[in-house]
């Protein structure tokens, strides 16, 4: 686990390297190819659809933070029922982005009224486009919370170096081509939805993690948001909690003949034993043990 993670976090710093290195030189490139007019409205679009992933309401942190939880204590049917619940959750969250998508969709023309009807036309493609791949990524996003929970980090660093390389490849390819920025659009929606695929294969086909897809568990929500919310809270305080080490208080967590309890029970855990910083070391053991009273 110890040379997991170590080479997890080289390649997590090599992968940044590479999106800042290719970043930086590319954008000269891209400009001039695209012109500064095109390459505006390219990432105006990227700009509207980032504001929209906001509905995910911090909830990804929460994913990871259970899933961990759940595997460090060998919960795996617990596990299995909570990623099928939460990715329930994620898909009904992506249908209200993109209800709220299509509103802001037909409302262009009044955010950005300085557009010719040329850049508006072209705007709105990249739009629907960009739109389209923040919503097939949503019901995925819990999955992509598994690798990391389990201390998986090689293959899935790699997987996404070369993603990222193949990316900048082809970006360079399709600009020498003539194509402009819905080509590169397309792009980034197909290399984004082969990453999803693939971690959609990684975590079931490769890590054998079940997904058990049940009636909606109500109360595992409400808990997921009440988590959520206090996380979010506490990060935008700036103040969070110190962590200290009480063997008489351990962190309840959902059961199905006492939601309410368990619920309670948490947020006094967060409020008042400080578990909350041993969740958000994303990448560390106490990412994955944290709270469990495990060693």
């Amino acid at each position: 686990m110890a040379s997991e993670l170590k080479a997890g976090v080289c390649l997590n710093y090599v992968s940044i390297a590479i999106r800042l290195g290719t970043s930086f030189f590319l954008t000269p490139f891209i400009i001039e190819r695209l012109g500064v007019n095109e390459y505006g409205l390219f990432m105006l679009s990227g700009t509207v659809i980032a504001w929209l992933s906001l509905t995910d309401f911090g909830l990804g942190a929460t994913v990871s933070k259970y899933a961990a939880t759940y595997h460090a204590k060998g919960e795996a049917e617990r596990e299995s029922h909570f990623l099928g619940q939460a990715m329930m959750l994620f898909s009904a969250l992506g249908l209200l982005t993109f209800l709220i998508g299509i509103a802001c969709y037909f409302s262009l023309s009044s955010f950005f009224p300085d557009l010719n009807d040329e850049q508006m036309e072209t705007l709105r493609i990249l739009y629907l486009l960009t739109l389209g791949n923040l919503v097939l990524a949503f019901p995925l996003r819990p999955i992509g919370c598994v690798p990391g929970a389990h201390m998986k980090f090689i293959v899935p660093g790699v997987v996404h170096l070369v993603l990222s390389l193949l990316n900048a490849g082809l970006t360079v390819l399709l600009l020498c081509l003539g194509y402009k920025a819905i080509g590169l659009t397309v792009l980034v929606v197909g290399v984004s939805v082969a990453g999803l695929a693939w971690g959609l294969y990684y975590v079931v086909c490769r890590m054998g993690v079940r997904l058990l897809f049940r009636k909606p568990d109500t109360a595992l929500y409400r808990e997921m948001f009440g988590f959520s919310f206090w996380m979010n809270a506490q990060s935008a305080d700036g103040s969070l909690l110190l962590a200290r080490r009480n063997p008489h208080s351990r962190p309840l967590f959902r059961d199905g003949r006492r939601h309410s309890v368990h619920n309670r029970s948490i947020f006094r855990s967060i409020l008042h034993d400080g578990f909350l910083r041993h969740f958000r070391r994303s990448g560390s053991e106490a990412h994955a043990y944290g709270g469990t009273g495990r060693r």
